[in-house]
């Protein structure tokens, strides 16, 4: 699947809002949240929640999404070294890794264009 990232394209000779597609080529269990937070976000979307609070997911439902319910006995450090290595390893391939926004119990992904499965928003 691809992702299109707001300010995803780090270049000093391009200014302003860039996007660009993100192939999906990383672990599964990376490759599994960028699409819970993704469809998140497009879900919330189309139900027409507001933009500030639309894709917002908290960490329980993460923790299930990628591993299930199992994950919910496990220690949750499980999901900040996935967050962490998603993060290093766009940084890594020259995209900007902010837009995966984490707050104190929750996550989203700040997307201008989402496509999951060929339905897009």
């Amino acid at each position: 699947f691809f992702f299109q990232a707001e300010d995803g394209i780090r270049d000093y000779k391009v200014t302003g809002v860039q996007t660009c597609a993100l192939p999906i080529l990383i672990g599964e269990t990376r490759a599994t949240l960028l699409y819970a937070l993704g469809r998140r976000r497009r879900d919330d979307r189309l139900g027409g929640v507001s933009d500030p609070a639309a894709g917002w997911m908290d960490d329980e439902g993460i923790l299930v999404a990628v591993w299930g319910r199992a994950a919910l006995r496990q220690a949750a450090s499980n999901y900040s070294v996935l967050l962490h290595r998603l993060r290093k390893e766009l940084d890594a391939d020259g995209f900007d890794s902010t837009f995966i926004e984490k707050r104190r119990g929750a996550t989203r992904v700040r997307l201008d264009a989402i496509e999951l499965g060929g339905e897009g928003v």
